[in-house]
């Protein structure tokens, strides 16, 4: 297994078990708990690198490392290429204009690093656990209505704030589920 594998298990475990935690808090404090588990279309593939570059220079990345990663992500191309007959047919690269590279180390690096400030905008009502492109939020009370005021106020929040950032939550596969204690 690899180091990369083993270091994603383990914090992999550490979120479960955080996720895990925070509902079993809201039962012991006889509280209902709503999970809303999210899933962005193209997450990836749809990072403005402007933004990118301006979060991480605000993260305290600067000189050289900044300007090696914005020569990283502005010198992509895309290699197309098409089947026919047996043959393939490769097309001039063109460039990439968005997104982070996906499937590579630095990718889920990144895109976290692009979303890292997305917890800020709820966090007085509800807790929430990211993991790269997944993105699991839990709100809880004892009480149903203001459960539901919670809900409705963290979806009129993350709804603008994906907006803002170019980002499309996928409403086919964001599913939310209510627990109760």
């Amino acid at each position: 297994m690899s180091v990369l594998v083993f270091m994603t298990m383990s914090l992999l475990k550490v979120l479960v078990f955080k996720l895990t935690e925070s509902i079993f808090n809201a039962w012991n404090n006889k509280e209902c708990v709503m999970g809303l588990f999210c899933d962005l279309t193209k997450a990836f593939g749809s990072v403005r690198r402007e933004l990118l570059t301006l979060k991480l220079e605000f993260y305290g990345v600067k000189g050289s490392i900044l300007n090696w990663l914005k020569y990283y992500l502005h010198t992509r191309k895309q290699l197309l290429c098409r089947l026919s007959s047996y043959l393939i047919f490769y097309q001039t690269g063109e460039a990439v204009r968005y997104g982070v590279p996906q499937g590579s180390v630095l990718g889920p690096l990144l895109f976290s690093a692009y979303i890292n400030d997305f917890p800020c905008i709820i966090n007085k009502v509800s807790h929430t656990i990211l993991f790269a492109d997944n993105t699991n939020i839990l709100v809880s009370s004892s009480d149903f209505n203001e459960l539901n005021s919670k809900l409705n106020l963290v979806l009129r929040c993350i709804s603008k704030w994906f907006h803002n950032i170019q980002l499309v939550l996928n409403l086919s596969k964001t599913h939310h589920k209510i627990c109760f204690f």
